[in-house]
């Protein structure tokens, strides 16, 4: 059993990654000095084993979302730093919202890189001692990510947003800007997330428009000779100031959606319900003028404190707005990636474009050498895999030609057959080195992994694949010959194709193979390596070929003129000469396939 501490393919870096970027349908690659993405390309840096792998694979998702849904192009209509910051806190809800309905399992990475950024900072909590665009920012952002994306370990941190909010901007602006808010769970574009963040730019800037004009308390007016107070028979309303007509005129929309959202409305209507009659006049017939002034000046002293924190917020600039969780998530990996230099173990897993097929398609035999090859390992896997029978003293069947034994006092005349019946279900991928320094030995390389996926492809249960790995014009390290499962002999040519050029990246044309084996549903699997054992980096292809070993992979070599090879991999043989390739193909061919028959 393999120890929890040995580091496995199936959770390395480069081929979670990989499983990322096929199911996304976008190329994610490794390396660089930070983590960034184009609207294209996602890379991650090699951060350290230590980082945490949830909050990786977390990041990857979004920006892999990102470069799905997101229309790059829309930012640049943003009117005001403010106007950008809303629409990144909508557009970045919008597309968590499509990747975990298109990929469930991608909202425990999403959790983790919250739970992650609460625990180290990232996510701080709202208090009034905080700049006002900190506030907003803040109870908007976690809004969207509790109540919408359904996040719950933001709770704590809303409900104190929710709390401080209205604390720092006061009045009826807190129920509209949530009727808005609400509507960032039904976007359908970066266009529409960029209407609701200038909705609510607007939506601020009406609000402070309105509190502007509430600034200055009501001023009594002297009462005319002959004027009736308002508790002499004339209605309150009749008797309002200038400035409150102005008031309710210029507010008549805030007044409508007080009714549907303020619950306070019908206590101010109680209040002024209760307003003093002309009974209640004192001694020089003034009716509560004193009591009106009050709370127009507290309305005003609201209505100021609403009107800063309000232009402090639309004011604010692009170094006063608070970072991007996701900023500062790339900033934590480019530092964790610096701190540990130098490894270069972790590469990208390539896309592997298919080889060009050769139009001369000669076999130049290697079908004949194949049959023979295939005989023989199928002889071999039948006799290994065959039911057996054996007697024992108990049963239900007895053998007759075992009956004699009674007489001497053996009773084992019963036959059992195993239950344990073996069979053959592998995947076999083979990764051939076609680097400069194989040229000499080109020939002798292709026809190996020919001859051995021809060998192969005939067993049942066996299914076979092939990448060739060398240097190229256009930087790509690792092309396909033989995707697994393929028939070898459709694909002739494309094995007659294989041109030694360039250096050895034998970790990246091994990462290729590892992954096309992990996404394979037979039980075995087994990875060959066909070359001269001299690879570009020998710590990073040591250390994937190590990394296959603990995923229960079989790593088996066949060196080209050299015995370099075993010093990778232990199961290595050599040959020298295509007379014997035969022999050299059965023995691991047989060691790797009959094996894997368990």
């Amino acid at each position: 059993m393999k120890s929890r501490s040995q580091q496995t393919l199936e959770k390395a870096i480069p081929i979670v990654a990989a499983v990322y970027g096929r199911q996304f349908g976008v190329k994610v690659v490794i390396g660089g000095a930070g983590a960034c993405t184009d609207g294209n390309i996602v890379q991650l840096p090699e951060v350290d084993e230590r980082y945490p792998r949830g909050v990786l694979w977390g990041f990857t998702a979004h920006e892999c979302a990102h470069v799905r849904m997101t229309n790059f192009a829309v930012p640049r209509n943003a009117k005001s730093p403010l106007h950008k910051a809303m629409w990144n806190t909508f557009e970045d809800g919008r597309i968590e919202q499509w990747v975990v309905g298109e990929f469930p399992g991608t909202k425990q990475d999403l959790d983790a890189v919250v739970e992650n950024a609460i625990d180290t900072g990232m996510f701080c909590g709202v208090e009034t001692n905080l700049e006002p665009i900190d506030v907003l920012s803040g109870y908007c952002l976690y809004f969207v990510r509790s109540q919408i994306l359904g996040q719950s370990a933001l709770e704590p941190l809303f409900t104190r947003a929710e709390s401080v909010f209205q604390e720092v901007f006061p009045g009826e602006l807190y129920v509209r800007l949530r009727a808005l808010l609400v509507q960032a769970a039904g976007l359908g574009s970066s266009e529409a997330a960029m209407r609701l963040a200038e909705k609510v730019v607007k939506l601020l800037e009406d609000e402070k428009d309105d509190a502007e004009k509430q600034q200055k308390p009501d001023q009594p007016t002297e009462q005319q000779p002959g004027e009736q107070s308002p508790g002499a028979g004339q209605s309150q309303g009749d008797g309002q100031s200038k400035g409150d007509k102005d008031q309710q005129g210029n507010g008549s929309d805030k007044g409508d959606n007080s009714k549907e959202g303020n619950p306070n409305a019908d206590d101010a209507k109680g209040d002024q319900d209760s307003s003093p009659k002309s009974g209640d006049a004192d001694e020089d017939g003034a009716t509560g003028k004193g009591a009106t002034a009050g709370a127009s000046a507290d309305d005003a002293k609201q209505a100021e404190k609403l009107v800063k924190a309000l232009s402090a917020a639309l004011d604010a600039g692009d170094d006063e707005l608070p970072q991007d969780v996701m900023e500062q998530i790339k900033s934590s990996m480019a530092a964790n990636a610096q701190a540990n230099p130098g490894k270069g173990i972790y590469k990208t897993v390539q896309d592997a474009p298919s080889v060009t097929p050769s139009g001369d398609v000669d076999d130049n035999g290697m079908k004949l050498l194949s049959s023979k090859v295939r005989t023989r390992l199928q002889q071999l896997i039948e006799d290994d895999c065959r039911e057996r029978v054996r007697t024992t003293r108990s049963g239900r069947r007895i053998n007759a030609n075992k009956v004699c034994r009674l007489t001497q006092g053996d009773t084992r005349v019963f036959n059992k057959r195993d239950s344990d019946k073996r069979h053959v279900d592998t995947a076999f991928m083979i990764a051939v080195d076609m680097s400069s320094s194989m040229a000499r030995n080109q020939d002798i390389a292709r026809k190996a992994a020919l001859a051995t996926a021809l060998a192969l492809e005939k067993i049942h249960g066996v299914d076979v694949g092939v990448v060739l790995f060398s240097g190229s014009a256009n930087g790509t390290p690792v092309r396909t010959v033989l995707q697994l499962g393929q028939r070898a002999a459709q694909k002739v040519g494309s094995f007659q194709a294989m041109v030694a050029n360039g250096g050895t990246p034998m970790a990246e044309g091994i990462w290729k193979a590892g992954f096309e084996l992990l996404q394979s549903t037979r039980q075995k699997k087994v990875l060959m390596v066909i070359g001269d054992g001299a690879p570009n980096d020998y710590a990073a292809a040591e250390a994937v070929l190590k990394m296959c070993g603990n995923s229960g992979f079989d790593l088996v070599g066949l060196g080209i003129r050299t015995d370099a090879l075993a010093r990778l991999i232990a199961t290595s043989v050599r040959i020298d000469e295509i007379s014997e390739l035969q022999e050299a193909m059965f023995r691991l061919s047989r060691e790797a396939i009959v094996a894997s028959a368990a």
